[in-house]
């Protein structure tokens, strides 16, 4: 991965892009169950900006904590996470943040609070469509919400715009089949 980060930053790529890379790398490693080595791919970045080694350090906790089903912890950190991150507004890893946050949330079934950040992803503008798996994946959580909450007609919106982008895709294909399921389509 270091290979890879090193070409980018030769080619003109900016620092916060091959920052994102070894997220992602830590991130995988996580996923994995290798939470030493995700620790350690987070402990090979170049000196950051201590806001943003706050931010990171916090990010990879929660998502550590996550897969080892930590969920009080996993929330924690990944607010820790979200009030670190510098124009936490407008920032796109500020929508990843807060999707893994929502999902955590969610898991402990407090779903208002999961809404609640599945909507700051929804109305974010720009940053979601640079992170367009958890907006899209947002929107299936709150036709969801609605539809636990029996307000059909929001669900019925959710679902459908979930439908639009992923209906003929390959990812998610049990969500789609509750969507549609919904509608009855």
């Amino acid at each position: 991965m270091r290979r890879v980060v090193d070409v980018m930053r030769e080619l003109g790529y900016n620092d916060r892009t091959a920052q994102q890379i070894e997220i992602n790398e830590a991130l995988a490693l996580a996923n994995a169950g290798d939470l030493e080595g995700a620790g350690e791919a987070i402990l090979e970045h170049l000196p950051l900006p201590p806001q943003t080694r706050r931010r990171i350090d916090a990010q990879v906790e929660g998502l550590m904590a996550m897969a080892r089903r930590d969920v009080e912890s996993s929330s924690r950190d990944l607010r820790t996470a979200l009030d670190a991150n510098p124009g936490r507004d407008v920032a796109d890893d500020a929508v990843q943040i807060r999707f893994f946050l929502g999902e955590s949330l969610w898991q402990t079934d407090r779903r208002d609070e999961a809404a609640e950040v599945f909507r700051a992803i929804e109305g974010a503008g720009l940053p979601r469509v640079n992170q367009p798996q958890h907006w899209v994946r947002s929107l299936w959580y709150l036709g969801n919400y609605h539809a636990d909450n029996g307000e059909n007609e929001s669900a019925e919106r959710y679902f459908s715009r979930f439908l639009e982008y992923w209906g003929d895709g390959e990812l998610d294909r049990d969500k789609v089949a509750e969507a549609r399921d919904f509608l009855n389509r």
